[in-house]
């Protein structure tokens, strides 16, 4: 609910002219600011010998938010969040593939055609003539895949490295990497539109208290699909947000979609299946 608080701020900013770049520098200085004073928890007596998974995991993170953000700023949000719920799928697959924790089961298979057939649902509202995909949901996919990765890295190195000071390492390359974008701001920050300006950084403060909590659950637990799964339902969250309370957020999505909105809802619904199945198929006895 938190990360779905933030991510209408963020459009709303979006909407005032916070400017794309503006607003993913903001927010990663944001990010790594909350996880610096959490650092302090784990000592400093850390294997930095082995500082590159954290930064490899903030590089994966910085592309990931990079394209979460080119989502947002070109599509709807009730349509960029359920689909960044296709995570959990990524997380499965990333486990398997890269950290070899078991074979895919064929219930995992259904899970991708199930989500397959959800982001078609959730899209065709959004799609142009002759287009097969729209550039938000590609901009949303090519997010979930970063991530997915990242968390998954993030499982499988953070307990072992600290998890507060594994996170803040990994923020902080993300906010360093980020300084790359300064040149291509298009007026500085504070020639930010005030209402822009404040809503942008009400939705990076909400972000990171939501980052806080995901971080520690993955780091701690070291089981990132099950988080993401309980995660993912920020789809839902963002649905019924933009519905009972898109005026006070200046979002007008509801009434611009008319019936297409309750198509949204329907592929939320099934995207929420699809990463039950994934959940399930992770959790079998060759599938930790």
């Amino acid at each position: 609910m938190i990360y779905s608080i933030g991510a209408l701020y963020f459009k709303k900013g979006f909407q005032n002219g916070a400017g794309l770049l503006r607003t993913f520098f903001i927010n990663n200085w944001f990010l790594a600011a909350g996880f610096i004073p959490l650092a302090l928890m784990d000592g400093w007596d850390r294997p930095w010998e082995r500082s590159w998974q954290p930064i490899l995991a903030g590089s994966l993170f910085y592309f990931g938010n990079l394209f979460t953000f080119l989502g947002i700023r070109v599509s709807d949000i009730s349509l960029v969040t359920p689909i960044l719920g296709t995570k959990t799928v990524f997380v499965a697959f990333f486990a398997a593939a890269v950290i070899h924790e078991g074979t895919l089961p064929a219930t995992m298979w259904i899970a991708a055609l199930l989500t397959a057939l959800a982001i078609f649902i959730l899209g065709w509202t959004d799609f142009k003539k002759g287009e097969f995909i729209s550039l938000g949901i590609l901009y949303t996919i090519v997010a979930t895949a970063f991530f997915g990765l990242c968390d998954t890295l993030v499982a499988h190195w953070a307990r072992s490295f600290g998890v507060f000071s594994f996170s803040a390492v990994m923020f902080i390359t993300a906010a360093l990497l980020s300084l790359a974008v300064i040149p291509f701001f298009r007026a500085p920050i504070r020639d930010m539109p005030p209402i822009a300006r404040k809503a942008i950084f009400v939705g990076a403060g909400f972000v990171t208290l939501q980052a806080v909590f995901m971080g520690s659950a993955i780091g701690f637990f070291s089981n990132p699909t099950g988080v993401n799964v309980i995660y993912s339902s920020r789809g839902l969250w963002t649905l019924l947000l933009v519905w009972f309370a898109g005026r006070h957020f200046g979002n007008s999505e509801r009434a611009s979609l008319g019936r297409g909105f309750s198509w949204r809802f329907a592929g939320a619904i099934l995207m929420t299946a699809a990463i039950v199945l994934a959940i399930h198929a992770s959790s079998q006895p060759n599938n930790p």
